[in-house]
């Protein structure tokens, strides 16, 4: 087959999918998943400009916006990764944008999303400098199977593609089906994941990785999976979510 008949072929189909996607339009037009409005993205300007930012001075290590230039996070000295930013706090639009992606199955808004999370980095250019690949926490494999998708392995592409990195979902794997986090204290979040991730050996011998998840509450997932990526050679973990609690 011919160059020139290839390229043909590809160009009409490009050409019939942009027609496609023009019909679903006009049948089922994009709206705004937390307002509803008619829009052209999935995240509207007006539900964006809603969004509260994590704002200096935060803790150098765990992110948290300092109390009187202290952190308040009893845990944070004994974290086993280096570095946790997150980019908003949990709360209103965010919060239930993210319920729609993870619980809803609006995959569509991971785009919007993912796009908080390069600005952010686009911002602080000195954040995770000399990371070698990009690894989402995993969710375990009942639940993966259960939703479709791992919500975090959305957000980590936008991360892995912006900083041109390398991205593994397979090494690092959520071995024990935790009960959701968001039921339980601080001291029940501890005991709930310890010992839920193992990482293939040595599989990143001397890397810098950084982790990518949706939500920051009190650290114990992200310092469990950053645990299990140091036990397989990782000799820094940073750690980049999406939203924190506050």
């Amino acid at each position: 087959m011919s160059s020139g008949f290839t390229s043909f072929v590809s160009a009409a189909a490009a050409g019939i999918g942009d027609i496609a996607r023009g019909i679903a339009d006009l049948i089922y037009p994009p709206k705004c998943v937390v307002c509803g409005d008619i829009q052209p993205r999935h995240l509207c300007e007006a539900c964006l400009s809603k969004i509260a930012y994590i704002e200096p001075p935060v803790c150098h290590k765990c992110g948290l916006p300092l109390d009187d230039g202290k952190c308040r996070q009893a845990m944070c000295g004994r974290f086993p990764f280096f570095q946790a930013r997150a980019v908003v706090i949990y709360e209103g639009v965010v919060r239930q944008a993210i319920h729609e992606l993870k619980y809803a199955g609006l995959t569509v808004v991971a785009q919007e999303l993912r796009d908080l999370m390069t600005a952010f980095l686009f911002r602080t250019p000195d954040f995770a400098i000399d990371a070698s690949c990009v690894v989402p926490l995993p969710i375990h494999s009942s639940r993966q199977r259960e939703r479709g998708f791992n919500q975090s392995a959305l957000l980590a592409t936008g991360v892995a593609d912006y900083l041109h990195l390398s991205i593994d979902s397979k090494s690092l794997v959520r071995r024990v089906a935790t009960r959701p986090q968001v039921e339980l204290s601080e001291h029940e979040r501890m005991e709930n994941v310890k010992g839920a991730f193992v990482a293939a050996e040595n599989a990143f011998a001397g890397q810098a990785v950084l982790l990518v998840d949706d939500i920051l509450t009190t650290g114990s997932t992200a310092a469990e999976a950053a645990a299990a990526l140091r036990k397989a050679g990782a000799r820094a973990v940073y750690v980049l979510t999406l939203a924190r609690s506050c």
